[in-house]
């Protein structure tokens, strides 16, 4: 067993007369108590020689990139491996130092994993088994594959007391352009570590953005300021109390818990933001600059709002926030009487019906008095689809899928309880098959042309317009293929890297089957001769 003697050197002139009791501690170290020691009265020194026991392994590390440069802030994960050699606890997490160093204390004898959890800059997490014995210290060298350098904010998400992190939350991050000039940025959602960081990657050139943080029934609007420092860290202290609290409230004034988005509407040319969803049915807002504001709620099908399309029905509720503001600013957002719309997809093929996924369905309502109102969503893997929060009325549903011919029908939204089994309708999609192109190009003088850019536009009847579906390129024998196309007519137009180019008309597809077009031949390239004079030939 491995003791260790250590030294203690009392004075008596920093000690009252009395009884004492001292205890030594330290990493890795068993604790050594002396229970009852007297001290006299007056100057005195006592040395006391304490031997304590090593008890505890030690993990001391440095994390490197590739090109074996320290990597600071990198979140380290410790694990122990349990008996079944398969299940992990894990015991500690650090970030690593200016160095690159991390250290782990006072660890039990067994195998661990070292972890370097990836992130923004690190590409991939690195990975470690160490053993570790009691008394001992091992050392651990982790490597990992950093991007390449690009603009990231590290954003910190803290609690009231600035101290404790908001740690493993979900959290969406919004960036707005408001300086050099004001356009959309990036989003993302993240998830934040156990110090409760997250990083979030920026446009290259230099910036200011006005970030909107979403997370656990919170929105903090934080000023990212990236001008100068291209990987800007910023710290969100989420306030003990909101200065916007949001409720959304049914007809009845009851709280509705979920199935709603809020929108935020700044008082500037970005527009509406979505805030995302409240949590049992309160959204807290904070950090918002003195001025005016404008809040909405819409229901989750709607994923943007817009104020010409949805004021009628989802009115906006305007916010002011002052200078001399102390309080919180309560907010009620009420939603119209709504129900609930269900069904399903089945897609008829050979006289056989099965479920269709990522079939595309929208509702629009067809009231005259209401505006331009659309709901869209997408059927799940069993065919079925869920509209909820709609407000009741006369709607026009339609469902498309590339496959099958589209279809159309009327459906009544209510909120009457004995009509909620009349709110689930079947759908049946006609299965038409998709279409393949095929090709040749070839030049003036019959060779194929190779790497030449073969674009697809499908004709639409209705609107009496052609729009781009596809494109590709020709291989080394001159040869293209398009695939997944709906039957129905199409264009294709060729263009090669010197500009010449042509188009042929009406191809008509076929579910199942493959149109080929044969030899497209290129046209002759037109040569444009000329010459250039200058009185002063001296600026040629």
């Amino acid at each position: 067993q491995r003791l260790t003697l250590c030294s203690l050197i009392v004075r008596g002139d920093a000690l009252a007369k009395g009884q004492y009791r001292l205890e030594f501690k330290a990493p890795n170290y068993a604790t050594v108590v002396i229970p009852e020691v007297k001290f006299p009265a007056g100057k005195f020194t006592v040395q006391l020689d304490i031997r304590m026991k090593r008890v505890g392994g030690c993990i001391r590390g440095v994390v490197v990139n590739r090109d074996g440069k320290p990597v600071s802030g990198a979140e380290v994960i410790l694990r122990a491996i349990g008996k079944s050699q398969s299940a992990t606890k894990q015991v500690q997490t650090q970030l690593t130092k200016k160095d690159g160093s991390f250290q782990f204390d006072a660890l039990r004898e067994g195998n661990y994993i070292l972890q370097v959890m990836p992130d923004a800059r690190i590409v991939t997490s690195s990975m470690q088994i160490v053993k570790v014995i009691a008394g001992e210290t091992v050392s651990a060298r982790m490597t990992v594959q950093m991007r390449k350098e690009q603009p990231i904010v590290k954003i910190q998400l803290l609690r009231a007391d600035g101290c404790t992190p908001i740690a493993r939350t979900r959290v969406r991050i919004s960036l707005r352009m408001i300086y050099p000039e004001r356009r959309y940025g990036a989003s993302a959602t993240l998830t934040t570590d156990a110090h409760g960081r997250c990083f979030m990657p920026l446009r290259k050139e230099p910036a200011v953005y006005r970030a909107y943080l979403t997370f656990a029934g919170w929105c903090i609007l934080k000023l990212v300021d990236a001008r100068a420092n291209k990987m800007p860290e910023v710290k969100v202290i989420v306030p003990s109390e909101p200065q916007v609290i949001c409720r959304i409230k049914a007809p009845d004034n009851t709280l509705i818990p979920g199935g709603v988005y809020i929108h935020l509407y700044a008082g500037d040319d970005l527009g509406w933001e979505n805030i995302g969803s409240p949590q049992e049915g309160i959204m807290r807002i904070a950090g918002l600059l003195p001025g005016n504001y404008k809040l909405a709620v819409t229901p989750i099908a709607t994923y943007s709002y817009s104020e010409y399309q949805h004021a009628r029905i989802f009115p906006a509720v305007e916010v002011k926030i002052s200078d001399e503001q102390t309080g919180t600013v309560d907010v009620t957002l009420s939603l119209p009487r709504c129900g609930t719309l269900r069904g399903k997809v089945l897609m008829v093929k050979n006289g056989h019906e099965r479920p269709l996924q990522f079939a595309n369905v929208q509702l629009e309502r067809i009231d005259g008095d209401s505006g331009q109102l659309f709901f869209a969503t997408a059927s799940r893997n069993d065919g079925s689809f869920t509209f909820t929060t709609i407000p009741i009325g006369d709607y026009k549903l339609t469902v498309r899928h590339t496959a099958c011919e589209e279809t159309q029908m009327r459906v009544t939204v209510t909120d009457k309880p004995d009509n909620r089994n009349s709110q689930f309708v079947t759908i049946r999609l006609k299965y038409v098959g998709l279409g393949t192109i095929v090709g040749r190009v070839i030049d003036s003088a019959g060779t194929s042309v190779a790497n030449a850019t073969v674009i697809i536009r499908r004709w639409d009847e209705r609107a009496e317009r052609q729009y781009q579906v596809s494109s590709t390129r020709t291989d080394a024998q001159g040869a293209f293929q398009c695939a997944g196309l709906r039957p129905g007519r199409y264009i294709i137009e060729i263009i090669t890297d010197d500009g010449n180019g042509t188009s042929v008309d009406k191809i008509i597809v076929r579910g199942d089957r493959t149109t080929d077009v044969g030899a497209v031949r290129l046209p002759q390239p037109s040569i444009i001769l000329g010459k250039v004079t200058a009185n002063d030939e001296s600026i040629l």
